[in-house]
Protein backbone atom coordinates (compact mmCIF):
# COMPACT_ATOMS: atom_id res chain seq x y z
CA UNK A 1 0.00 0.00 0.00
CA UNK A 2 1.79 3.14 -1.13
CA UNK A 3 0.77 6.66 -2.07
CA UNK A 4 0.14 7.37 -5.85
CA UNK A 5 0.37 10.73 -7.62
CA UNK A 6 -2.96 12.04 -8.91
CA UNK A 7 -2.71 12.22 -12.42
CA UNK A 8 -6.09 14.10 -13.15
CA UNK A 9 -6.05 17.25 -15.78
CA UNK A 10 -7.53 19.09 -13.09
CA UNK A 11 -5.60 17.77 -10.85
CA UNK A 12 -3.27 20.07 -8.08
CA UNK A 13 0.16 18.34 -8.17
CA UNK A 14 0.46 17.86 -4.26
CA UNK A 15 -2.93 15.75 -4.05
CA UNK A 16 -2.69 12.23 -3.83
CA UNK A 17 -4.75 9.24 -2.64
CA UNK A 18 -4.30 6.04 -1.14
CA UNK A 19 -5.74 3.19 -1.73
CA UNK A 20 -5.15 -0.57 -0.30
CA UNK A 21 -4.00 -3.24 -2.48
CA UNK A 22 -5.63 -6.43 -2.86
CA UNK A 23 -5.19 -10.13 -3.75
CA UNK A 24 -6.39 -12.51 -5.79
CA UNK A 25 -9.06 -14.79 -4.42
CA UNK A 26 -9.55 -12.92 -1.72
CA UNK A 27 -12.53 -10.62 -0.20
CA UNK A 28 -11.78 -7.04 -0.96
CA UNK A 29 -13.35 -4.12 1.23
CA UNK A 30 -11.52 -0.83 1.23
CA UNK A 31 -11.92 3.18 1.20
CA UNK A 32 -9.71 5.41 -0.32
CA UNK A 33 -7.92 7.53 1.76
CA UNK A 34 -7.81 11.34 1.02
CA UNK A 35 -5.25 13.89 1.33
CA UNK A 36 -5.74 15.90 4.32
CA UNK A 37 -8.47 18.52 3.53
CA UNK A 38 -10.11 16.35 1.36
CA UNK A 39 -13.39 13.93 1.16
CA UNK A 40 -14.02 11.17 -1.38
CA UNK A 41 -17.26 12.10 -2.93
CA UNK A 42 -17.27 8.98 -5.44
CA UNK A 43 -15.22 5.93 -6.93
CA UNK A 44 -15.39 5.04 -10.78
CA UNK A 45 -14.42 1.56 -10.96
CA UNK A 46 -13.77 -0.36 -14.77
CA UNK A 47 -16.90 -1.50 -16.00
CA UNK A 48 -17.81 -5.09 -15.54
CA UNK A 49 -14.49 -5.16 -13.01
CA UNK A 50 -15.52 -7.71 -10.14
CA UNK A 51 -14.24 -5.07 -8.03
CA UNK A 52 -16.84 -2.73 -7.75
CA UNK A 53 -18.13 0.70 -5.66
CA UNK A 54 -20.40 0.76 -2.80
CA UNK A 55 -22.28 3.82 -2.32
CA UNK A 56 -24.62 2.59 0.07
CA UNK A 57 -23.11 4.60 2.83
CA UNK A 58 -21.86 8.47 2.95
CA UNK A 59 -18.35 7.70 1.78
CA UNK A 60 -17.98 5.16 -0.72
CA UNK A 61 -15.86 2.16 -0.74
CA UNK A 62 -14.42 -0.57 -3.04
CA UNK A 63 -16.02 -4.40 -2.72
CA UNK A 64 -15.55 -7.47 -4.83
CA UNK A 65 -13.42 -9.99 -5.25
CA UNK A 66 -10.59 -9.74 -8.24
CA UNK A 67 -10.13 -12.83 -10.35
CA UNK A 68 -6.49 -11.75 -11.73
CA UNK A 69 -3.66 -10.37 -11.01
CA UNK A 70 -2.70 -6.83 -12.23
CA UNK A 71 -3.18 -2.70 -11.64
CA UNK A 72 -6.59 -1.85 -11.43
CA UNK A 73 -7.21 2.14 -12.84
CA UNK A 74 -9.74 3.95 -10.13
CA UNK A 75 -10.73 7.02 -10.49
CA UNK A 76 -11.74 9.18 -7.48
CA UNK A 77 -13.53 12.58 -7.26
CA UNK A 78 -12.42 14.30 -4.54
CA UNK A 79 -13.77 17.61 -2.84
CA UNK A 80 -12.08 20.17 -0.91
CA UNK A 81 -13.37 22.31 2.35
CA UNK A 82 -14.30 25.22 -0.40
CA UNK A 83 -16.42 22.87 -2.04
CA UNK A 84 -14.65 22.20 -5.18
CA UNK A 85 -14.43 18.94 -6.84
CA UNK A 86 -11.23 17.32 -8.78
CA UNK A 87 -10.89 13.78 -10.02
CA UNK A 88 -8.33 11.84 -9.27
CA UNK A 89 -6.77 8.64 -11.19
CA UNK A 90 -5.01 5.72 -8.51
CA UNK A 91 -3.58 2.62 -9.51
CA UNK A 92 -4.97 -0.67 -7.49
CA UNK A 93 -2.50 -3.47 -7.29
CA UNK A 94 -4.11 -6.58 -7.12
CA UNK A 95 -1.37 -8.97 -6.13
CA UNK A 96 -1.48 -12.67 -7.33
CA UNK A 97 -2.28 -15.86 -5.02
CA UNK A 98 1.01 -16.79 -3.47
CA UNK A 99 0.47 -20.34 -4.32
CA UNK A 100 -0.36 -19.49 -7.92
CA UNK A 101 3.64 -18.38 -8.06
CA UNK A 102 4.97 -22.03 -7.26
CA UNK A 103 6.12 -24.14 -10.12
CA UNK A 104 5.68 -27.92 -9.80
CA UNK A 105 9.08 -28.93 -11.42
CA UNK A 106 9.93 -32.64 -11.47
CA UNK A 107 13.63 -34.17 -10.10
CA UNK A 108 15.93 -35.68 -12.28
CA UNK A 109 14.51 -38.86 -12.10
CA UNK A 110 18.24 -40.50 -13.33
CA UNK A 111 20.32 -38.83 -10.70
CA UNK A 112 22.05 -40.85 -8.25
CA UNK A 113 19.83 -41.71 -5.03
CA UNK A 114 16.35 -40.57 -6.84
CA UNK A 115 13.21 -40.96 -5.56
CA UNK A 116 9.47 -40.33 -5.86
CA UNK A 117 7.91 -36.92 -4.67
CA UNK A 118 5.78 -38.58 -2.24
CA UNK A 119 5.80 -41.66 -0.32
CA UNK A 120 2.85 -43.20 1.49
CA UNK A 121 2.76 -46.88 3.40
CA UNK A 122 0.09 -48.22 5.64
CA UNK A 123 0.79 -51.24 8.21
CA UNK A 124 -1.13 -53.48 10.58
CA UNK A 125 -0.18 -55.41 13.31
CA UNK A 126 -2.02 -57.01 16.14
CA UNK A 127 -3.94 -54.44 17.99
CA UNK A 128 -2.37 -51.33 15.73
CA UNK A 129 -2.42 -50.03 13.10
CA UNK A 130 -0.29 -46.87 11.16
CA UNK A 131 0.17 -44.99 7.70
CA UNK A 132 2.54 -42.73 7.25
CA UNK A 133 3.23 -40.40 4.34
CA UNK A 134 5.86 -38.12 2.77
CA UNK A 135 5.40 -34.98 0.36
CA UNK A 136 7.93 -33.07 -1.03
CA UNK A 137 8.13 -29.25 -0.31
CA UNK A 138 6.86 -26.36 -2.61
CA UNK A 139 10.88 -24.51 -2.11
CA UNK A 140 12.28 -27.95 -3.72
CA UNK A 141 9.36 -28.45 -6.15
CA UNK A 142 9.84 -25.13 -7.30
CA UNK A 143 13.43 -25.51 -8.20
CA UNK A 144 13.15 -29.44 -9.29
CA UNK A 145 14.55 -30.55 -6.67
CA UNK A 146 14.48 -33.96 -4.97
CA UNK A 147 12.37 -34.66 -2.32
CA UNK A 148 14.66 -34.59 1.41
CA UNK A 149 12.12 -36.21 4.16
CA UNK A 150 11.60 -39.64 4.09
CA UNK A 151 10.29 -42.75 6.60
CA UNK A 152 9.88 -46.12 7.00
CA UNK A 153 6.57 -48.34 9.08
CA UNK A 154 7.35 -51.81 10.30
CA UNK A 155 5.53 -54.41 11.80
CA UNK A 156 7.08 -55.68 15.52
CA UNK A 157 7.14 -58.82 16.35
CA UNK A 158 5.43 -58.55 19.08
CA UNK A 159 2.31 -57.21 17.67
CA UNK A 160 3.54 -53.37 17.70
CA UNK A 161 4.55 -50.98 15.00
CA UNK A 162 7.90 -49.27 14.35
CA UNK A 163 8.42 -46.46 12.69
CA UNK A 164 11.22 -43.85 12.08
CA UNK A 165 11.35 -40.63 10.14
CA UNK A 166 14.72 -38.66 9.03
CA UNK A 167 14.47 -34.92 7.31
CA UNK A 168 17.72 -34.24 5.42
CA UNK A 169 19.86 -31.08 5.47
CA UNK A 170 18.80 -28.81 3.07
CA UNK A 171 22.76 -27.96 3.30
CA UNK A 172 23.57 -31.14 2.09
CA UNK A 173 24.25 -31.83 -1.31
CA UNK A 174 22.84 -35.92 -0.72
CA UNK A 175 20.74 -35.21 1.82
CA UNK A 176 18.00 -37.48 0.25
CA UNK A 177 20.20 -40.61 0.04
CA UNK A 178 21.49 -39.97 3.72
CA UNK A 179 17.67 -40.03 4.96
CA UNK A 180 16.66 -43.26 2.82
CA UNK A 181 19.94 -44.83 4.15
CA UNK A 182 19.10 -43.93 7.51
CA UNK A 183 15.11 -45.23 8.04
CA UNK A 184 15.75 -48.26 6.14
CA UNK A 185 18.84 -49.56 8.09
CA UNK A 186 16.77 -48.61 11.30
CA UNK A 187 13.63 -50.85 9.99
CA UNK A 188 15.63 -53.42 8.93
CA UNK A 189 17.81 -53.72 12.33
CA UNK A 190 14.48 -53.90 14.77
CA UNK A 191 12.36 -55.62 12.35
CA UNK A 192 12.43 -58.33 14.78
CA UNK A 193 12.44 -56.47 18.37
CA UNK A 194 11.29 -58.20 21.22
CA UNK A 195 8.87 -56.47 24.04
CA UNK A 196 11.28 -56.78 26.95
CA UNK A 197 11.89 -52.72 28.00
CA UNK A 198 15.87 -53.16 28.33
CA UNK A 199 15.86 -55.17 24.89
CA UNK A 200 14.31 -52.22 23.22
CA UNK A 201 16.45 -49.74 24.85
CA UNK A 202 19.85 -52.12 23.48
CA UNK A 203 18.19 -52.70 20.12
CA UNK A 204 17.49 -48.85 19.78
CA UNK A 205 21.33 -48.19 20.77
CA UNK A 206 22.61 -50.78 18.50
CA UNK A 207 20.29 -49.88 15.21
CA UNK A 208 21.89 -46.26 15.39
CA UNK A 209 25.23 -47.58 15.52
CA UNK A 210 24.52 -49.52 12.58
CA UNK A 211 22.73 -46.43 10.73
CA UNK A 212 25.96 -44.30 11.55
CA UNK A 213 27.99 -47.63 10.46
CA UNK A 214 25.74 -47.47 6.71
CA UNK A 215 25.97 -44.13 6.30
CA UNK A 216 29.76 -44.24 6.76
CA UNK A 217 29.80 -46.64 3.94
CA UNK A 218 27.43 -44.94 2.11
CA UNK A 219 29.80 -41.92 1.59
CA UNK A 220 33.06 -44.08 0.99
CA UNK A 221 30.76 -45.52 -1.93
CA UNK A 222 29.89 -41.93 -3.36
CA UNK A 223 33.24 -40.49 -3.01
CA UNK A 224 31.41 -38.29 -0.27
CA UNK A 225 31.70 -37.11 2.71
CA UNK A 226 29.23 -37.70 5.99
CA UNK A 227 28.49 -34.24 5.56
CA UNK A 228 27.08 -34.65 2.18
CA UNK A 229 24.96 -37.24 4.00
CA UNK A 230 23.65 -35.14 6.50
CA UNK A 231 20.33 -35.99 8.41
CA UNK A 232 18.22 -36.02 11.39
CA UNK A 233 16.48 -39.35 12.53
CA UNK A 234 13.39 -39.70 14.90
CA UNK A 235 12.56 -43.97 16.07
CA UNK A 236 9.52 -44.86 17.14
CA UNK A 237 8.40 -48.03 18.99
CA UNK A 238 4.70 -47.82 20.01
CA UNK A 239 3.96 -51.06 22.11
CA UNK A 240 0.40 -52.23 22.70
CA UNK A 241 0.02 -52.67 26.79
CA UNK A 242 -2.95 -54.02 28.65
CA UNK A 243 -6.14 -51.64 27.05
CA UNK A 244 -6.76 -50.48 23.04
CA UNK A 245 -6.16 -46.87 24.19
CA UNK A 246 -2.82 -47.33 25.94
CA UNK A 247 0.62 -47.74 24.49
CA UNK A 248 4.29 -48.09 25.19
CA UNK A 249 5.93 -45.21 22.83
CA UNK A 250 10.01 -46.18 23.01
CA UNK A 251 11.67 -43.27 21.24
CA UNK A 252 15.07 -42.20 20.09
CA UNK A 253 15.71 -38.71 18.79
CA UNK A 254 18.39 -36.76 17.01
CA UNK A 255 17.72 -32.86 15.87
CA UNK A 256 14.21 -31.57 15.00
CA UNK A 257 10.56 -32.98 15.01
CA UNK A 258 8.43 -34.83 17.64
CA UNK A 259 6.89 -37.66 18.33
CA UNK A 260 3.51 -36.96 20.54
CA UNK A 261 0.32 -38.12 22.07
CA UNK A 262 -2.91 -36.65 20.66
CA UNK A 263 -5.95 -37.41 23.52
CA UNK A 264 -9.51 -36.64 23.72
CA UNK A 265 -8.84 -33.23 26.15
CA UNK A 266 -4.77 -32.49 25.45
CA UNK A 267 -1.29 -33.27 23.11
CA UNK A 268 1.56 -35.28 25.08
CA UNK A 269 4.35 -34.22 23.55
CA UNK A 270 7.01 -37.62 24.26
CA UNK A 271 10.20 -35.98 23.06
CA UNK A 272 10.54 -32.85 20.65
CA UNK A 273 14.36 -33.26 19.55
CA UNK A 274 17.04 -30.92 20.45
CA UNK A 275 18.99 -28.19 18.64
CA UNK A 276 22.32 -27.06 17.80
CA UNK A 277 24.20 -24.31 19.33
CA UNK A 278 22.46 -21.29 17.65
CA UNK A 279 18.86 -20.53 17.54
CA UNK A 280 16.84 -22.09 14.51
CA UNK A 281 20.05 -24.65 14.07
CA UNK A 282 19.46 -28.23 14.63
CA UNK A 283 21.75 -31.24 15.01
CA UNK A 284 22.38 -34.00 12.71
CA UNK A 285 22.96 -37.76 13.32
CA UNK A 286 26.74 -37.53 11.43
CA UNK A 287 27.82 -35.62 13.95
CA UNK A 288 26.95 -37.46 17.50
CA UNK A 289 29.26 -39.77 19.06
CA UNK A 290 29.12 -43.35 18.44
CA UNK A 291 29.67 -44.64 22.26
CA UNK A 292 26.58 -46.52 23.43
CA UNK A 293 26.38 -44.74 26.77
CA UNK A 294 25.65 -40.95 25.25
CA UNK A 295 23.42 -42.87 22.17
CA UNK A 296 21.46 -44.49 25.05
CA UNK A 297 21.05 -41.29 27.13
CA UNK A 298 18.52 -39.98 23.70
CA UNK A 299 16.58 -43.08 24.68
CA UNK A 300 12.88 -41.91 25.99
CA UNK A 301 10.61 -44.90 27.01
CA UNK A 302 6.81 -42.96 28.17
CA UNK A 303 3.47 -45.19 29.08
CA UNK A 304 0.81 -43.06 26.98
CA UNK A 305 -2.61 -43.58 28.45
CA UNK A 306 -5.74 -42.95 26.34
CA UNK A 307 -4.45 -41.79 23.16
CA UNK A 308 -6.55 -41.44 19.75
CA UNK A 309 -3.14 -40.98 17.79
CA UNK A 310 0.69 -41.32 18.38
CA UNK A 311 2.07 -39.62 15.82
CA UNK A 312 5.73 -38.75 14.47
CA UNK A 313 6.86 -35.50 12.87
CA UNK A 314 9.28 -33.91 10.80
CA UNK A 315 9.61 -29.64 11.41
CA UNK A 316 7.96 -29.55 7.88
CA UNK A 317 4.44 -30.68 9.70
CA UNK A 318 4.83 -29.16 12.92
CA UNK A 319 6.36 -25.45 12.90
CA UNK A 320 4.07 -23.65 10.24
CA UNK A 321 1.41 -24.42 13.58
CA UNK A 322 2.76 -25.00 16.68
CA UNK A 323 6.07 -24.50 18.84
CA UNK A 324 7.43 -27.68 20.38
CA UNK A 325 6.96 -26.71 24.00
CA UNK A 326 9.91 -26.41 26.24
CA UNK A 327 8.42 -28.14 29.14
CA UNK A 328 7.50 -31.97 27.65
CA UNK A 329 6.78 -32.70 31.42
CA UNK A 330 3.34 -31.53 31.19
CA UNK A 331 0.62 -31.68 28.31
CA UNK A 332 -0.25 -29.17 26.22
CA UNK A 333 -4.25 -28.48 27.01
CA UNK A 334 -4.17 -25.47 24.30
CA UNK A 335 -5.06 -28.06 21.58
CA UNK A 336 -6.38 -25.43 19.17
CA UNK A 337 -3.43 -24.57 17.51
CA UNK A 338 -2.71 -28.21 17.02
CA UNK A 339 -6.33 -28.60 14.86
CA UNK A 340 -4.32 -28.72 11.50
CA UNK A 341 -2.36 -31.54 12.75
CA UNK A 342 -5.41 -33.34 14.14
CA UNK A 343 -6.74 -32.87 10.83
CA UNK A 344 -4.10 -34.24 8.99
CA UNK A 345 -4.31 -37.51 11.72
CA UNK A 346 -7.85 -37.37 11.02
CA UNK A 347 -7.28 -37.96 7.30
CA UNK A 348 -5.02 -40.81 7.91
CA UNK A 349 -8.08 -43.40 8.41
CA UNK A 350 -11.45 -44.36 7.28
CA UNK A 351 -13.69 -47.01 5.95
CA UNK A 352 -12.04 -47.03 2.64
CA UNK A 353 -8.09 -47.48 2.67
CA UNK A 354 -7.79 -46.05 -0.97
CA UNK A 355 -9.78 -42.66 0.30
CA UNK A 356 -7.82 -42.61 3.42
CA UNK A 357 -4.87 -42.67 1.87
CA UNK A 358 -5.82 -40.03 -1.04
CA UNK A 359 -7.23 -37.96 1.94
CA UNK A 360 -4.53 -38.24 4.33
CA UNK A 361 -1.57 -36.91 1.23
CA UNK A 362 -3.83 -34.20 0.48
CA UNK A 363 -3.52 -32.68 4.10
CA UNK A 364 0.09 -33.27 4.19
CA UNK A 365 0.13 -30.63 0.96
CA UNK A 366 -2.35 -28.14 2.07
CA UNK A 367 -0.34 -24.83 1.39
CA UNK A 368 0.83 -22.67 4.21
CA UNK A 369 2.16 -18.80 3.64
CA UNK A 370 6.08 -19.08 4.07
CA UNK A 371 6.38 -22.53 4.97
CA UNK A 372 7.34 -24.64 1.92
CA UNK A 373 9.52 -27.42 3.70
CA UNK A 374 9.20 -31.41 2.91
CA UNK A 375 6.29 -32.92 5.39
CA UNK A 376 6.58 -36.16 6.88
CA UNK A 377 4.03 -38.03 9.32
CA UNK A 378 3.93 -41.23 10.35
CA UNK A 379 0.45 -41.77 12.58
CA UNK A 380 -0.41 -45.03 14.66
CA UNK A 381 -3.67 -45.99 16.63
CA UNK A 382 -5.62 -48.93 17.92
CA UNK A 383 -7.34 -50.69 15.26
CA UNK A 384 -11.33 -50.05 15.60
CA UNK A 385 -12.72 -53.68 17.46
CA UNK A 386 -9.07 -54.84 18.37
CA UNK A 387 -7.89 -55.84 21.61
CA UNK A 388 -4.36 -56.16 22.86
Amino acid sequence: MGWRRATGPSTPPDIRCQVPGARVQRLYEARVLAPPDHVVVDIEMPPGHPLRTDRSEPVPKIVGMPNQPGVVPVKVTLQNRQGKRMLVDVNLVVAPDPESLWQELPPDMMAVGAKPVTAIDRVVSGALEARGGSVRGRAHANRGEHREDDFALWALANGGIGFALADGAGSARLARMGSSCAVESVSRALADASSDEADLRNALVAAVRGVLSDLEKLAASLNASLEDLNTTLIIGLCVPSVTADRCRALVWQVGDGLVAAIRAHDILVVTAGDHGDYTGQTRFLQGLSNDPDALARRCSITEVKGFHYLIGATDGVIDPFVMAPDDIDQPVTDVEPWRPIIGMAEAAFCDDPVAAGAAFMESLSVFTPGDHDDRTLVVVRAREGASS
